[in-house]
């Protein structure tokens, strides 16, 4: 996001993958026998495993807030999601950027376009009462609260963002 690598350079490709001699599935697993030690696929295929590595993804946790799915709002999961969003911000010349939950990626989102785009208000919500909330006790937080501060982050804690609010079919505030 803020323009330091290629998407190509952080995205490792399946066959650089499988040239390393590891199996890469993209298929729904249904059991897991760690006895036998073999998985069963959604077609009934069986596989043994050696080794077995579940990564399962993530989908974005969208709260139920009024205006989410308007024009300016989104999530990141993936590298399109992050150019889309930086695309958005340049297109539009966006001056302000609001940022719900101080989670890692929450907090690494805003930094790093703050750092790409200096003249960007960035405030980051948080409902609990610190960044890294489930990372961090609140000791350690305060460092945290001090770097944002430094990087000219406003970030406020134990605030509930209870909707968003449109212009036009655009998120504007």
């Amino acid at each position: 996001m803020a323009g330091l690598a290629t998407s190509e350079s952080i995205v490792i490709p399946d066959t650089m993958l499988e040239n390393a001699g590891i199996t890469v599935l993209k298929e729904r697993v249904t059991g897991i026998d760690s006895k036998k030690k073999n998985v069963t696929l959604k077609g009934g295929t069986v596989l043994s495993f050696d080794k077995l590595l579940l990564a399962n993804g993530a989908d974005p946790v969208i709260p139920p807030l009024p205006g989410k799915d308007l024009q300016g709002v989104f999530t990141l999961r993936s590298t399109p999601d992050a150019e889309a969003m930086i695309q958005f911000i340049d297109a539009r010349k966006i001056k302000s950027l609001t940022v719900v939950g101080a989670g890692f990626i929450g907090l690494e989102v805003g930094t790093l376009l703050k750092q790409s785009h200096p003249d960007l208000k960035v405030t980051v919500v948080e409902f609990l009462d610190r960044p890294l909330p489930l990372m961090l006790d609140a000791d350690m937080a305060i460092k945290v609260t001090s770097y944002l501060t430094e990087q000219d982050i406003d970030l406020r804690t134990g605030s509930r963002v209870t909707g968003i609010s449109a212009k036009n079919g655009y998120v504007c505030g």
